[in-house]
Parts: C-alpha cells; sequence; structure tokens
C-alpha cells in the first residue's frame, strides 16, 4: 500500500500552533513529511543534524521517535504508537547538532479519531510511551563498540 503523505512547513522564528492534521487511530500508513523555514527562507538542514518527532498524546502518554532527513525535508513514519489515542496530540520536530545545539520546530496538532472497529471492538492497542530515538542511539552506540572492542573483552548485560 501507498502511505498516505502530509506536508506541512513550519518557520521556525514563528510561535504558536502552525498546522492541524486529521487522522484515524490505527492509521500506521500515513507519513508526515516537514520542511522548516525561517522568516520565510528555506532552513538548510545540516549533514551532521538528526531529527526527532516528539510528541504528547491526548492521555500523557510521550512519543520521542526517530525521524530520517531527505532532501532538506524531515520525516516521520507514524508507528502504532502515534495513533493509539483520541485527541489532540501537541506535536513538534527537534533537529539536533553533533555539535550540541538544538532548534525545535514550532507546535503543530495531529488530531485523531477512533475508527469503526466491527469486527473487533475489543481489541485496541495500548496507549504507551515510546523512544524509537532512543533506542537507535543506543543500537548505533553497540555497533560502534563492537567494530572497536574486540568480541570477547567486554562483558555486558543489558536488561
Amino acid at each position: 500500500m501507498k502511505d498516505s503523505i502530509y506536508r506541512i512547513s513550519l518557520d521556525i522564528h514563528a510561535h504558536g500552533s502552525q498546522a492541524v492534521l486529521k487522522a484515524k487511530t490505527a492509521d500506521t500508513g500515513r507519513k508526515l513529511v516537514v520542511s522548516l523555514r525561517a522568516g520565510g527562507a528555506p532552513y538548510i538542514i545540516a549533514d551532521d543534524c538528526y531529527a526527532v518527532f516528539k510528541a504528547t498524546k491526548p492521555d500523557g502518554t510521550i512519543l520521542f521517535n526517530a525521524c530520517t532527513t531527505e532532501n532538506n525535508e524531515i520525516i516521520y513514519e507514524f508507528t502504532k504508537q502515534t495513533c493509539t489515542a483520541v485527541g489532540r496530540c501537541r506535536c513538534e520536530i527537534a533537529l539536533y547538532g553533533l555539535d550540541d545545539k538544538l532548534i525545535t520546530s514550532p507546535c503543530f496538532t495531529l488530531l485523531f479519531v477512533r475508527t469503526i472497529n466491527i469486527f473487533y471492538p475489543d481489541e485496541s492497542v495500548e496507549s504507551t510511551d515510546e523512544f524509537s530515538a532512543l533506542t537507535n542511539l543506543v543500537e548505533e552506540a553497540r555497533r560502534v563498540i563492537d567494530g572497536v572492542v574486540p568480541s570477547g573483552i567486554i562483558e555486558a548485560t543489558v536488561e
């Protein structure tokens, strides 16, 4: 199936919520493509930056999920956790540089309405916190360590 793509442009020099997007709960076939502007001019994303989708869901759980950058756009693919809670989800994009600098986009809103589930009305995904950006960083650190430290020298257990 081809994803449904939302395209928004956020001006990092402006304030307030700059977009409202609507979707149904359980819709994981959606992507968000964000371009950043700085006072109306395109904001160029440096090669050493990484982006994180941050959101507070209506039930208070949070998302801190990895994004990709391509052609000066930030791409976020909806996960099951993105769309589990009905209501307004306050969102922003955080752009981190390897030089410890941070730029956070203005807020935007995802509005989730419940899908009609006539076949399995009691089956739903429980809304929980999700931190794919942190998980990805830990996995990347493990790959770097594995490449530097010969196997068997360091024994560590992660629970």
